[in-house]
């Protein structure tokens, strides 16, 4: 039977499309899916979690939960609704859920009704109503789309025909138009690939740009219009972009719009500001535009302009070629070094990417790296959070914003990068994706870069460093687990293997309280149903329970009768850690603290690198100190944890040297 896309929210990108007899619909948890019949008819649902997500969703079928891989059927009468929607328990592990609807496929609406975020700029806002044509062609159906006043502006300077802006609509699919392969598509194309992946339909064979609705004869004139303004990639130092307009010495130079831009290139040009009709017109008119990667200069190569494009500092540049090497006339792709203001050697600012006031392991990974590199309470040190959060930017309106542009006083990140003695990279590899921008701006100015004490990762989540250790090598890597060794190593970085930087992050001398410590990991249900068990076969033994996670705190509170410690400061895990003779529990940065202790460990293998756990009782030398227990084959009724304490610390004092002589001897010198 026919279905349309009603209507979708989702955390992440969605793709819809048909195999084996089925309709299969992906979407990132959390998720909320409603699909319409157009007839009545038959179908058999399943909800399937998707090859490589590392956690599972609670799965509802029209409001109530259902098992994975268990098939309902459902009858539909012509209008009925299917409500998909996979909630998500807050686990930060990737969660993707799967729907398979047998005996169905999905057909375009028409008219299809969507939106886009409603403060989108120049740029994102050609792209999207450009695309909406060319898909509503190739489809030979109409686009309603939310109207926004720049909406109304390009339909008023372009032939559009497919495309009817309409008001704030009850019944739309929103559309998130990013991630969808620009690099290879471009930008109208790749905006075109979301609509098709999100709605169904086929693909325009070829991308048509719009012509002018009216014909022009403006003023020739011998002018160089640029723009610099790069909103999602940063601008260059002001000392660089002067640099580069030295090129153009001789010729008249004006910049065209960008309000900001007289901010960081000052007030010695001449600006021209005005509305998008009188943007068209000053391009028409000029020579070549010069700028960045920006919504003016997209404008540029719809009008057909000879345009040299010079990247933002924080985009690289086989991104930026692919994203406007689609139009009919591709731009010239321009490169620069970025100045930088003071000889290397005078630096003391450390750029550090741990997240501060993250949890518990990242407290305790940043506080052991600066340990190890000797950083004094006098010291500067920028923290770079490795996440990205979903937040209203007011000044952006983009609802993905990396969290170091939110920090106060955290200034541009190009004078924090030329300024910096080092870029200093902890935690995890698949982290390091979020911060590529200060890769590439390492690249540009020669900034050394040291990986220390990273762990788990793939060869596909540290891909990017391959490219950036051939432009800047990798001064220094220090690994904790043989997962991020074998990946570094395929990225060409060589990499050498410590203890985890949390062993460091204290003296952990020993207290003489003697207890035993519960930590339960609670953010998925398996999990939860586990520890429950678990902790009736233990409970007379436990003396602390404790959680890591806020979220975990309420789950807890409700499987355990005794009372549960939770607190956002890292300084009390650690006393509380040093108070223990035996941990039992599922978190290395739990096992961690109270091992450096002296307590005998009962590690839960929740992941794979809790299985390569052997190694650190070799560098201990102490086996005796840690068992390893797999959740799938431990016999809870066979369980014998003991109180015993062992002192570690020779051992940790040993690898905290060799780590600090490494460092000393491979980086800072």
């Amino acid at each position: 039977m026919n279905l349309i896309l009603h209507s979708y929210q989702t955390g992440w990108d969605k793709h819809c499309f048909e195999a084996d007899g089925c309709l299969k619909i992906d979407a990132h948890a959390p998720s909320l899916i409603v699909l319409r019949a157009r007839e009545a008819g038959d179908v058999c649902v399943v909800a399937k979690i998707k090859e490589g997500g590392r956690a599972e969703a609670i799965p509802c079928l029209n409001g109530s939960s259902v098992s994975y891989n268990e098939t309902t059927h459902h009858k539909m009468n012509a209008g009925d609704e299917l409500t998909l929607e996979a909630r998500h328990e807050g686990s930060k592990d990737q969660c993707w859920n799967v729907w398979e609807i047998a005996n169905a496929k999905l057909v375009l609406m028409n008219p299809l009704v969507l939106s886009f975020w409603e403060d989108a700029h120049l740029g994102d806002s050609l792209g999207m109503m450009i695309a909406c044509e060319n898909f509503a062609r190739a489809n030979e159906i109409v686009v309603h789309v939310r109207s926004t006043p720049l909406f109304e502006a390009i339909q008023q300077q372009f032939v559009i025909e497919h495309v009817k802006l309409v008001p704030a609509a009850d019944c739309v699919t929103h559309i998130h138009p990013f991630g969808y392969e620009f690099e290879t598509l471009g930008w109208v194309a790749g905006i075109a690939k979301a609509l098709f992946l999100a709605t169904g339909g086929k693909m325009p064979e070829d991308i048509a740009m719009p012509e002018l609705r009216s014909r022009r004869q403006p003023v020739s004139e011998d002018v160089v219009l640029c723009q610099f303004d790069g909103r999602s990639g940063g601008v260059w130092p002001r000392q660089t972009i002067l640099t580069f307009l030295d090129r153009y010495r001789g010729r008249k130079v004006a910049v065209l719009g960008g309000p900001d831009t007289s901010m960081y290139l000052g007030d010695s040009f001449e600006y021209r500001r005005g509305n998008l009709d009188f943007l068209i017109n000053e391009l028409l008119a000029c020579k070549r535009f010069v700028g960045a990667d920006s919504g003016i200069a997209h404008l540029a190569c719809i009008l057909g302009l000879q345009i040299d494009l010079l990247p933002s500092p924080s985009v690289g540049k086989e991104l930026v070629q692919g994203i406007f090497g689609h139009y009919p006339k591709p731009p010239r792709m321009m490169e620069i070094k970025a100045a930088t203001h003071q000889n290397r050697h005078d630096k003391r600012l450390l750029l550090v990417s741990t997240t501060n006031g993250w949890n518990l392991g990242d407290d305790l990974i940043r506080q052991g790296v600066m340990r190890l590199l000797n950083v004094g309470p006098l010291d500067p040190v920028i923290w770079l959070n490795r996440a990205q959060v979903n937040v209203a930017d007011p000044d952006r309106k983009c609802n993905w914003t990396p969290l170091w542009k939110k920090l106060r006083n955290f200034g541009d990140m190009n004078s924090l990068v030329t300024h910096a003695k080092a870029l200093v990279v902890a935690g995890t590899p698949e982290w390091i994706d979020t911060i590529q921008p200060y890769y590439r701006m390492a690249a540009q100015i020669g900034l050394p870069i040291y990986i220390i004490g990273v762990g788990g990762g793939q060869e596909g989540q540290v891909h990017h460093l391959k490219q950036s250790h051939q432009q800047n090598p990798i001064g220094v890597a220090t690994v904790r687990d043989e997962a991020a060794k074998r990946a570094m190593e395929w990225a060409g970085v060589l990499a050498t293997r410590f203890l985890d930087p949390a062993f460091h992050a204290d003296s952990y001398e020993p207290t003489g309280e003697n207890r035993v410590v519960f930590n339960p990991r609670l953010q998925c249900r398996q999990h939860r149903e586990f520890y429950a068990k678990l902790y009736e076969q233990l409970r007379d033994f436990i003396d602390v329970i404790t959680v890591h996670e806020q979220e975990e705190y309420t789950h807890a509170c409700e499987l355990f009768d005794k009372p549960v410690f939770f607190h956002s400061d890292y300084r009390p895990y650690i006393q509380l850690y040093r108070s223990c003779s035996t941990y039992i529990g599922g978190r290395m940065h739990g096992a961690i603290p109270s091992m450096a202790s002296g307590a005998k460990v009962h590690l839960i293998c929740h992941e794979r690198k809790h299985r390569e756990c052997e190694w650190l009782n070799e560098r201990l030398s102490c086996p005796e100190a840690l068992s390893l227990w797999e959740q799938e084959t431990i016999e809870i009724t066979e369980l014998n944890p003991v109180r015993e304490r062992f002192d570690q610390r020779m051992g940790i004092r040993a690898d905290f040297e060799a780590h600090q002589k490494h460092l000393l001897l491979r980086a800072f010198t």
